[in-house]
């Protein structure tokens, strides 16, 4: 397994933990009938196992199915787009256009309505939304990880890697998600590790180099938590 698929099963795992107050293996077994399956469950609670999405029930797979039927969102954040952008499976700007497909509602208000406003080539649209100023509510944890997704996806592109104001905004934007985010049901026991591992991987030095200047208290991600909306 590798890091983001252990990233993925712990925010999964810790949102039904979190949704059903439950976190024993064998009681987690018994809410979602999978009684069998006590050896996959202990698998998920330590991150050794992505559950499948396969309707197939044979050979303990199909558990994500399971587990939707009474909750539906969990099945949601596992195929969230965060996880192929994290592992770089998505880069370009089609498949930008699909993954906004999948956002929340009030993510797929920001990108999808300025799409359709103005129809244009995927390079085109990229190159005007690149930077521009997004909007989270509090406690919209489902809009952050929209965002945080949108905008690690774009720093790949052209203007991101070149324009430094463009950069600066993918900075204030992902800086507007890391609030709700510390305090989802997804991430809150593990979200300092989290965006570690985000900044070492992916942002790199985005905060340092293109976040506030004056903004001097703490490194990194860390540079933006006095300002979180949280």
């Amino acid at each position: 397994m590798t890091d983001v698929d252990k990233f993925q099963v712990r925010a999964w795992f810790d949102f039904i933990v979190a949704s059903t107050k439950e976190s024993s293996a064998t009681e987690l077994g018994r809410i979602f009938q999978t009684d069998n399956s006590t050896r996959l469950w202990d698998k998920y609670k330590h991150a050794k196992h992505v559950p499948s999405c396969s309707n197939d029930e044979n050979q303990g797979r199909g558990y994500a199915f399971a587990v939707a039927k009474i909750l539906p969102d969990t099945l949601w954040l596992l195929r969230h787009p965060i996880w192929p952008v994290m592992s770089g499976k998505k880069n370009s700007p089609r498949e930008f256009l699909e993954m906004l497909e999948g956002f929340s509602g009030s993510a797929q208000d920001y990108y999808l309505p300025f799409h359709a406003m103005r129809p244009m080539d995927p390079f085109e649209f990229l190159e005007e939304i690149i930077g521009k100023e997004i909007w989270i509510e509090r406690g919209d944890w489902f809009g952050a990880l929209d965002h945080l997704a949108a905008n690690l996806m774009m720093m790949n592109f052209g203007t991101a890697q070149f324009n430094r104001f463009a950069r600066a905004g993918i900075a204030y934007n992902i800086s507007k998600t890391l609030g709700p985010l510390s305090q989802s049901p997804w991430f809150a026991k593990f979200y300092e590790e989290f965006f570690d591992y985000l900044e070492k991987k992916i942002w790199t030095n985005l905060f340092d180099s293109f976040y506030h200047e004056s903004f001097k208290d703490g490194l990194g991600w860390r540079k933006t938590q006095k300002h979180w909306l949280i």
